[in-house]
């Protein structure tokens, strides 16, 4: 995995909290996990195509990103597929599960993300927002007091 894969967020709603398999740790350590590697984008990865919310994996390489059994994840990923959190489709090689509801979490309407715009002349691009570097440094300016050294007598 690269260092471009590990960049953006999810969305992580509280009413997490809500769900029947949220004190389960083991449960709400396996859907974060999912939530993170999820794809957010179409995608095809070791010539499987893997569709925005899922994740092309197995047990073992779960088992190693969540520190949980075999067994441990086995039993969350039946607790989240019975209350429809997830879809589990595996062959011998890997597992493709998908989060059932991605598009409503993350507010997806289809396509990929919207790309960062590139920074031209003075203006930058910082965590997806775009700003005026000068009105940037105005502002801080404007909004930090100053504060002059009394000259001693």
């Amino acid at each position: 995995m690269n260092n471009q894969d590990r960049t953006g967020f999810v969305k992580l709603y509280r009413s997490i909290t809500q769900k029947d398999w949220y004190c389960d740790i083991n449960t709400s350590r396996l859907y974060i996990c999912l939530l993170l590697y999820a794809q957010w984008e179409d995608k095809t990865v070791n010539s499987v195509h893997v569709s925005r919310g899922s994740v092309l994996t197995s047990i073992r390489t779960l088992s190693e990103k969540t520190s949980l059994s075999p067994q441990q994840l086995r039993t969350a990923m039946e607790k989240l597929k019975r209350a429809g959190e997830i879809t589990v489709s595996t062959t011998r090689r890997y597992s493709v599960i998908t989060l059932t509801k991605w598009d409503e979490y993350q507010n997806c309407t289809g396509g990929a993300q919207p790309k960062k715009s590139k920074a031209s002349g003075n203006r930058r691009t910082k965590g997806g927002y775009s700003y005026d570097l000068e009105e940037y440094e105005n502002k801080i300016r404007s909004t930090v007091p100053v504060y002059h050294k009394k000259q001693k007598m």
